[in-house]
């Protein structure tokens, strides 16, 4: 029988060897990657799916460069492809991690544009490429997938007429999940079925057309030493008759879960994303410094529901500022939980579209959320909170959207370009920043309010969307273990690593 402690111990361990026979032969491994270019889905339906072993999609999306030169062509109707393989799964408590292979590609579906001395033609490949050993962090109704050189994974982007990339430096990409249908849970050694809505985004410390060389092969060495570990775990869990300390560990977690879903009784409903941001270039937008997570850059903001989506994209001012409560350290993933507030703030003119408008200083998303689990992989990372997993996530009504203040909220943000890399000591994330871009979905379509004369931050709720209190219950109870062991690792005088 394979406890849990000898799981994680034998993990980090195979783990950490593989990232230091990694980092050696990664010549820029150091050097700080630029995030390049992104996509978000068309509208608020699903755009991605798990069936088995296969995550898949095969949908239009909004594809934008954001690096200088390319940036100009703007938004590009693009097919966005996806097949990975999943690898294997272990939860944590309302936490699932899973690990995928696979491929992607995004191509330009629209007619011939040129902008900025580049042109692109309808089937022309915007951006495809390969990974291995991607991490899925899942919790409840949101997720995402990242893989990042820097920790080991295998990320190779491929050269097209647009984009050449230095195959000795780091390469990494991220996946924001939202309106994951049904939640996220792990059964038998591998994640449960689920549709969901993504956007993503994608850096690289290289990135300079004209096109060179095609990259020579990535080390596979580096690949099997860095998941062997992952892999032969999953294994051994799987011969197991049933990991009994595991479950003593999850039950006071599967009971609060249970006691949460009673109360919320509109929690079952599929969630769908009401909106989208992406950052307005390639420069950090979002930093930590301390216990501070904190954002005030401009970005462009998209509703996703009926009504509001005519206003197209806009400009805006994200906001937010967390705090973080813990954090600990398996191997090169680090999870750690953030309570905070963020908010969306329009920055151009006046914009009326149909029956819709909105004003210079309109508050186009607000909100807060605690217990948001944060998953960080390398240079690539993720910021997640959903109701149905425990967390405490709250919209505001502004000028254009009222909440029911029922049914499952969540948030699901990427991180790309971390600069430094992710990494724990003493118990806390030490600073970093990053480029964020991300979801926000509901399970209850909000009402959306044409024309309304109440436009601003000055708007006031009429309405409570605060979550009923049993989510406080599982909060506490399925993040006491998080915070119990930063508390003890601040004292310890151990590895400077959570669990090593």
């Amino acid at each position: 029988m394979l406890s849990l402690g000898c799981l994680m111990t034998f993990r980090t361990r195979v783990l950490s060897a593989a990232i230091a026979l990694g980092v050696g032969g990664l010549s820029a491994e150091g050097a700080s990657a630029d995030t390049f270019a992104v996509f978000n889905p068309t509208d608020a339906g699903v755009n991605v799916a798990l069936s088995g072993l296969t995550l898949s999609a095969s949908t239009p999306v909004v594809f934008d460069y954001t690096t200088a030169g390319l940036a100009p062509l703007g938004d590009l109707a693009a097919q966005w492809t996806l097949t990975a393989t999943e690898t294997g799964a272990v939860a944590f408590g309302p936490i699932a991690l899973g690990s995928f292979d696979g491929s992607f590609a995004l191509t330009y579906s629209g007619p011939t544009v040129s902008a900025g001395g580049y042109t692109v033609h309808t089937g022309d490949d915007l951006l495809s490429g390969t990974f291995l050993g991607a991490v899925f962090a899942g919790y409840g109704t949101t997720a995402t997938v990242t893989d990042s050189v820097s920790a080991g994974g295998l990320v190779s982007f491929n050269n097209n007429p647009l984009l050449a990339f230095d195959p000795t430096a780091d390469q990494g990409l991220g996946l924001a999940l939202s309106s994951l249908a049904p939640s996220t849970t792990v059964s038998s050694g591998r994640l449960n079925d689920f549709s969901a809505s993504a956007s993503g985004s994608f850096s690289a410390n290289t990135v300079s057309p004209p096109p060179v060389t095609v990259p020579e092969p990535r080390a596979w060495s580096l690949l099997l030493a860095g998941f062997a570990g992952v892999g032969g775990a999953l294994r051994v869990r799987r011969r197991a008759d049933g990991a009994r300390s595991h479950r003593r560990l999850l039950l006071p977690v599967t009971a609060a879960l249970a006691a949460c879903l009673t109360v919320l009784s509109a929690g079952g409903a599929k969630a769908a994303t009401i909106a989208t941001f992406r950052p307005s270039g390639n420069t950090s937008n979002i930093a930590l410094s301390g216990l501070n997570l904190t954002a005030s850059a401009p970005v462009v903001f998209a509703y996703k529901v009926p009504g509001a989506a005519a206003l197209g994209n806009l400009k805006a001012t994200w906001s937010l500022n967390a705090t973080e409560t813990g954090a600990i350290a398996f191997g090169p993933i680090d999870l750690a939980s953030f309570d905070g507030s963020f908010g969306f703030t329009y920055s151009g003119p006046t914009k009326t579209v149909g029956a819709y408008k909105v004003q210079n200083g309109a508050d186009l998303l607000s909100g807060s959320f605690l217990g948001g689990v944060f998953q960080g992989y390398g240079s690539s990372g993720g910021l997640s909170d959903s109701i149905l997993a425990g967390g405490l996530v709250s919209f505001n009504n502004n000028s254009l959207l009222t909440f029911s203040g029922i049914g499952d909220e969540g948030l699901a943000v990427t991180l790309g370009s971390l600069s430094p890399k992710s990494i724990v000591v003493g118990g806390e994330l030490t600073a970093f920043t990053a480029v964020g871009s991300g979801n926000f979905a509901t399970g209850v379509a909000p009402m959306v309010t044409p024309n309304t004369s109440r436009i601003g931050s000055a708007f006031a709720p009429t309405t409570s969307a605060v979550p009923e209190p049993a989510t406080w219950v599982l909060m506490l109870m399925g993040l006491g273990g998080l915070g119990a062991a930063s508390r003890v690792a601040r004292r310890s005088a151990a590895s400077p690593r959570g669990l090593a």
